[in-house]
């Protein structure tokens, strides 16, 4: 403990109006806290040895008070597993004044407080926690608190820790304060651990994931070599991710920090949205060499999908590149594990290979997509909606566990549901149909109609070609997928003008049927034109579905 002279608080206030005072419940000042620079000054036997001795007569002519230097991070660790508290017998056993705890809300949230009282008789305890901006007393009933003994009530344990007569002054004191500074809202704990320790910075360590794993074969290990060491873990029970610190330079770090199997690691939580900006097409071996790098997400465009994979390695000697990714395992393929495998670059590079392009900065670092990749190899567990392929690769480039190809097929099914389905398709039904209606003829049948919906449908393709070839002038396409796409529409609209017609021929027969029982006459015909519109409507849901799958698959073969 050094001491250092001084008459005043650093920032030069000497009033006893710019402090707020810690006193206790006999009127004793411990202590206070200067509000202009917000430094905390204590009675000399508060401090700590690594503390400097500052006098200052401010707060009382009687007595020195000492200023107390920042502590670092690491000088406070409380616990989240070790301390759980199960029942109330417990709970007014174990619980003492001045103590923290704290409870887990919906929503992965949390909630702290000092406890100011216990009453072992009837099971009850006052606390104090900071609630919406404010510091409030609380009292927590026997019923209230027999019902977080069964959630997740703990308390926190500190290696360095204040008096409790100190914690409780210092809680106790901003009782009386209409506002707390902003330092004390960082985090849900940060008030708490203040009234603790003095300070906001401090840390919790943890010995186990948040979900009380601790167990090396329920975590997937992050290694890429040896020199490198744990990079991070990702807990199979809960699903969090813990790295180093390092790989998250610019978010803001979670309070918490995992101290398991000798690494130090933080919580990744940040929430990334979708970071894929484009797609750069890989068509020679020669260009691959080139632009393919070691972590780089790649897929290929296959017929109805797209097959995802992570780069490990570009063999430029041998023409080969190194995947992780999701493929069939056995003769016939009958499960499905992340495995290694090395392909020829000259025939990947004819099976309309893609590199996923990834905004700046929001794609994590090389090593550490590698040493994700790595630590799924031999994973099953293989789901086609939400664990597939693409899934796996977007985790490896940005920790996020989801396929955007997935929520882009949901998303775009609703938007064509309600736009071509309900609307256009249904327009365009009625309209030909109410045509064929007018105008027909007992031998023209259901040709007029049908003529009308092919020529509509040859219109829509005279619009995407439009559209294209305002895109391949602009540079937004090459002429390969100029080609390509052109293809796909000729394809997609014909096939889908069949389903229309047959579909909805079909259907006018069944509502003609239907109308003749309810009102003969009138409801032949009410029910043939609904069954006719209704019929084309759904049929241009398995058309538009089968022209895309025969429009692709059309494609690739005359595009190669």
């Amino acid at each position: 403990m050094t001491s250092v002279s001084e008459t005043n608080c650093r920032c030069g206030v000497e009033t006893l109006d710019d402090f707020i005072q810690y006193r206790n419940y006999e009127g004793r000042v411990l202590g206070g806290w200067c509000t202009k620079c917000h430094h905390e000054w204590l009675r000399p036997e508060y401090l700590l040895n690594n503390d400097t001795v500052v006098g200052t007569p401010a707060l009382s002519r009687t007595c020195v008070f000492k200023k107390r230097y920042k502590r670092t991070p690491e000088a406070f660790n409380f616990y989240y597993g070790p301390h759980r508290i199960k029942t109330l017998a417990s709970a007014v056993t174990i619980i003492n004044p001045g103590d923290h705890i704290w409870w887990e809300l919906k929503k992965s949230n949390e909630r702290h407080a000092i406890v100011e009282s216990v009453d072992r008789t009837r099971g009850t305890l006052t606390i104090i926690q900071c609630n919406k901006g404010s510091v409030v007393r609380v009292e927590v009933t026997k019923s209230r608190l027999e019902r977080l003994c069964k959630d997740t009530l703990h308390r926190a344990n500190y290696n360095v820790e204040d008096p409790t007569v100190l914690t409780l002054t210092r809680a106790q004191m901003w009782l009386r304060e209409s506002s707390i500074p902003d330092e004390f809202k960082k985090t849900c704990s940060s008030f708490i651990v203040y009234c603790k320790t003095g300070s906001t910075s401090v840390r919790r360590k943890l010995s186990s994931c948040k979900c009380g794993n601790n167990t090396l074969e329920e975590f997937r290990r992050y290694i890429l070599d040896e020199a490198e060491g744990l990079l991070g873990l990702y807990c199979k029970t809960c699903g969090r991710e813990w790295i180093k610190d390092e790989f998250l330079p610019n978010s803001k770090c979670d309070d918490v920090f995992l101290d398991l199997f000798g690494a130090r690691l933080i919580q990744n939580t940040i929430q990334k949205e979708r970071v894929e900006k484009g797609r750069t097409p890989i068509t020679t071996a020669e260009y691959a060499e080139d632009m393919l790098k070691v972590g780089d997400h790649i897929y290929w465009e296959r017929s109805c999908y797209n097959h995802h994979a992570i780069v490990e390695k570009v063999d430029t000697e041998n023409h080969t590149i190194t995947v992780i990714h999701y493929r069939g395992i056995g003769k016939n393929k009958e499960s499905t594990k992340v495995t290694r495998q090395t392909l020829p670059i000259e025939e990947e590079c004819q099976r309309n290979l893609y590199r996923v392009d990834y905004k700046h900065g929001e794609e994590d670092p090389q090593i550490l997509t590698i040493a994700r990749a790595r630590s799924w190899l031999g994973e099953g567990n293989y789901h086609l909606m939400d664990r597939n392929c693409e899934t796996f690769s977007v985790y490896c480039k940005t920790g996020v566990l989801i396929s955007w190809q997935i929520v882009q097929y949901y998303i775009d099914l609703a938007k064509w549901c309600l736009s071509e389905v309900c609307i256009q398709y249904g327009i365009k039904v009625t309209f030909a149909e109410a045509i064929e209606r007018a105008f027909g003829s007992k031998n023209m049948g259901n040709k007029i109609g049908a003529g009308i919906v092919c020529f509509i449908e040859v219109l829509a393709f005279v619009w995407d070609l439009w559209s294209l070839h305002d895109e391949f002038r602009s540079g937004d396409i090459t002429s390969g997928d100029f080609h390509y796409q052109t293809i796909v529409s000729a394809v997609q609209r014909t096939t889908n003008a069949c389903f229309v017609i047959v579909i909805s021929i079909l259907c006018q027969a069944v509502g003609g049927f239907l109308g003749s029982l309810l009102l003969p006459g009138v409801g032949t015909k009410v029910g043939m034109f609904l069954g006719s519109v209704v019929g084309g409507s759904v049929g241009s849901i398995p058309g538009q579905a089968a022209g895309t799958y025969l429009g692709r698959k059309v494609a690739g073969q005359l595009c190669r």
